[in-house]
């Protein structure tokens, strides 16, 4: 036999007799129960809320995405709670809401069920302002927070885990802006070890993702009817669709409400568009219609589409939205308060006549301690049927002499005519079956005082 081969083959009998070596991966380090709030903060919570020390208890009150939540901040001296729009430090989370990204909904899955699970919450500052006044973000008006979790009441500081590092630390986000403090170390741990597990973000393409994947033709009233048949389990929701409708209402200074009367049972459906921000000219003229691509979706339990996109100079066939036609005629019903108040009525437009407001609320800027000019109005009409009605911070309502009005008690015993768009606001966490239905204003000119 040839020398050489006599060699090779008995190297191939030796390492094949010898035990199979593979790599494996270190025990996975738990920085989230390292980080502990008691190393940072010593001092008792009791007469603290945090954005006036920085430190305080909280309640959660809506969940937003995977990197902004809403609480309640437990005030002292029996105050009202204020609201904390908190923006997590540290994190940045993939987009879910205005555009969807990959991973983008099962990062803010993983946040709402940390949060609304959470026995006892705490927001802080980083960790080197705690007992400062808490700062903004760049929009002015969310607070750059950490958000701590237990798992049970009383829990001692050693116990709450900390939320944003968790985020990282899970591959739900990269961790980022935290350089100098005392606890970038942890992010910075947290996030090499996450890329080197390869978890979620870094594993590579979200298996229940694909930005490339055809957008499915349909209609506003499959949509619709399909909600109103199994509500909040739509097996529409986070499908990537293709639709037309007219606009018929535009919402804030990007969004709009589009509008469908099936040709067939002459039904009219209603849809609202959330533009991300963004602002796209065929939706923000009444009576387009247009053909729109977004992914649908439950925001409180109210359908909406998302993550729409519209480029003039070089469209997009397959994902941008395109102008059909303009001046399209729609209809604005009257209705009464009752006819309203079910599920086949939200994102619909209608005015209500003859609501006498008895009773509402003020909502503050928690920023500035000012009212914010957002208002809610408790109503009635002639035969005592209660409907509830918002006014948004980004819409007014005028006194009789045109400024606005940012306090509810201006318009208590008046009677009003408006003109809105129907939502269902759920305060206990979206949940679809508990809540009330409320017209909400989208212009001012839709909110008449009857003299």
């Amino acid at each position: 036999m040839n020398k050489k081969l006599t060699f090779l083959l008995a190297g191939i009998v030796a390492a094949a007799a010898m035990p199979m070596l593979t790599a494996c991966p270190s025990q996975m380090v738990d920085y989230v129960g390292q980080m502990k709030l008691s190393n940072y903060y010593s001092g008792t919570l009791t007469g603290k809320n945090f954005l006036d020390n920085g430190i305080g208890y909280a309640t959660f009150k809506k969940h937003i995405d995977g990197d902004t939540t809403h609480f309640f901040q437990t005030e002292v001296s029996g105050e009202p709670g204020r609201v904390v729009k908190s923006r997590y430090i540290g994190v940045d989370t993939p987009e879910s809401t205005g555009q969807i990204e990959a991973w983008g909904k099962k990062a803010s899955h993983f946040t709402e069920e940390k949060v609304t699970n959470a026995k006892s919450i705490i927001l802080t500052t980083d960790v080197t302002d705690i007992g400062k006044v808490a700062a903004v973000d760049s929009t002015g008006s969310r607070f750059k927070t950490l958000v701590w979790v237990a798992d049970k009441e009383n829990a001692s500081l050693d116990e709450y885990r900390c939320l944003n590092l968790w985020l990282v630390q899970e591959g739900w986000s990269t961790g980022k802006g935290l350089a100098g403090s005392p606890i970038t170390d942890f992010f910075t741990k947290a996030d090499l070890q996450a890329q080197e597990r390869k978890l979620h973000i870094w594993s590579g393409a979200d298996p229940d993702f694909d930005p490339n994947a055809p957008a499915v033709q349909t209609s506003m009233a499959e949509l619709a009817e399909t909600y109103l048949e199994e509500g909040a389990e739509t097996s529409w929701n986070g499908a990537k669709v293709r639709l037309t409708g007219i606009v018929t209402k535009l919402s804030g200074d990007y969004d709009c409400y589009l509008q469908e009367t099936d040709p067939t049972t002459g039904k009219t459906y209603g849809l609202y568009v959330f533009a991300g921000y963004k602002s796209y000219s065929p939706m923000r003229t009444l009576g387009n219609k247009i053909e729109i691509v977004g992914t649908y979706t439950l925001y409180m339990g109210n359908p909406q589409l998302t993550g729409v996109s519209y480029q003039p100079f070089i469209p997009d066939p397959a994902n941008d939205m395109r102008l059909i036609s303009t001046g399209n005629s729609y209809t604005i019903e009257t209705k009464t308060v009752t006819e309203i108040q079910n599920r086949a009525s939200i994102n619909m437009i209608y005015t209500v006549n003859g609501l006498t407001i008895y009773r509402g609320y003020t909502e503050t800027d928690a920023t500035t301690q000012t009212p914010s000019g957002a208002l809610t109005f408790y109503a009635k009409d002639a035969d005592d049927n209660e409907l509830q009605l918002r006014v948004p911070d980004d819409v007014f309502v005028r006194d009789s002499n045109g400024n606005r009005v940012r306090d509810w008690e201006y318009f208590n015993g008046k009677t009003v005519n408006m003109t809105g768009t129907v939502a269902f606001f759920a305060p206990d966490e979206g949940n679809p079956n508990e809540g009330r239905y409320q017209l909400k204003l989208c212009h001012t000119n839709d909110f008449v005082v009857v003299e």
